[in-house]
């Protein structure tokens, strides 16, 4: 976990080619160095997404989530910021398709 902790960088990997996907459904992992912030996706450009906590923790309302926790970016949302915890944090993003019930 201590590499986790001392990224240097962000790094988003698709789990998928998106252009092999008919459906607009986006899978991303995302991994953070320790109080790294970045910006997701835009909630308006899909019907929000999921943001699930698979390694390290990631602070989200003033908490500290650890592994599998979860955040959610509704579609009526402006902005919504990834921020990684002290020891980093790898997360899945699952963005949703745009007419996804």
């Amino acid at each position: 976990m201590s590499i986790l902790r001392h990224r240097a960088a962000p790094k988003w990997e698709p789990l998928w080619d998106p252009a092999a996907i008919d459906d607009e459904m986006h899978a991303r992992l995302l991994r953070l160095g320790a109080g790294q912030t970045v910006a997701g996706p835009d909630p308006k450009r899909a019907a929000g997404y999921f943001v699930f906590v698979v390694n390290g923790s990631m602070r989200n309302g003033g908490k500290d989530l650890g592994l599998w926790s979860m955040a959610v970016a509704e579609p009526t949302e402006d902005a919504f910021a990834i921020t990684a915890g002290p020891r980093g944090l790898e997360t899945l993003v699952l963005e949703f398709p745009r007419d996804y019930e």
